[in-house]
C-alpha cells in the first residue's frame, strides 16, 4: 500500500508519504433536517451530506534513517515534506488522494497538519487532516434558461 497526494492542476507536482499509518479514519454522515410536529413528536428527513474527511497520522524520517531499506520509500527531509504539504494547505490547492491498495482516490484539499519533532533520530510525527473537495457551481437564471418574471 502506498498514499499519495498529486496537484489536480499539476499532476507531475506529488508526494508520497515516507511511512504508512497503522489506519486511516475515513468519517463522514448524513445532514437530517428535524422537525417537531405536535402531537405526533419529532420526525427527522435526510437533507444531504456532511464533510467526508481522512484522518491519520505517521511519521516522516530523519536524515539518520535515510539509507535503511527497510524504509522501502525515497527519503525526503523532514522539513521539506512539512513545509510541501504545509504550503498546498496555505494555498488551498486541490489534491488527488490516491491510497493504493485501499481504494481510495478522491479529491481533497488539506484541512489541517500538525508536525512535532521526536526522537534523537530527526524524525517528525505528523497528523494530517483531509476533506473531500466539492466545487459549488452556481448558475444565474440566463444559464439555468428559466424566466425570472414568474
Amino acid at each position: 500500500m502506498d498514499i499519495y497526494l498529486k496537484e489536480k492542476q499539476n499532476m507531475k507536482s506529488q508526494f508520497q508519504f515516507p511511512s504508512l499509518p497503522e489506519m486511516i479514519k475515513i468519517k463522514g454522515s448524513a445532514n437530517y433536517q428535524e422537525y417537531d410536529i405536535i402531537k405526533k413528536g419529532t420526525y427527522a428527513f435526510p437533507a444531504g451530506f456532511d464533510i467526508r474527511t481522512f484522518q491519520w497520522t505517521g511519521y516522516f524520517w530523519g536524515k539518520v534513517r535515510q539509507n535503511d531499506r527497510s524504509l522501502n520509500r525515497k527519503w525526503m527531509a523532514p522539513m521539506a515534506c512539512a513545509n510541501k504539504l504545509k504550503a498546498w494547505m496555505e494555498k488551498g490547492t486541490v489534491l488527488n488522494l490516491v491510497i493504493s491498495g485501499g481504494g481510495i482516490n478522491k479529491d481533497v484539499t488539506i484541512k489541517s497538519l500538525d508536525c512535532t519533532q521526536t526522537g534523537g533520530k530527526g524524525d517528525m510525527e505528523y497528523s494530517i487532516t483531509l476533506v473531500l473537495y466539492r466545487p459549488l457551481k452556481i448558475y444565474t437564471t440566463d444559464e439555468l434558461g428559466t424566466d425570472t418574471k414568474k
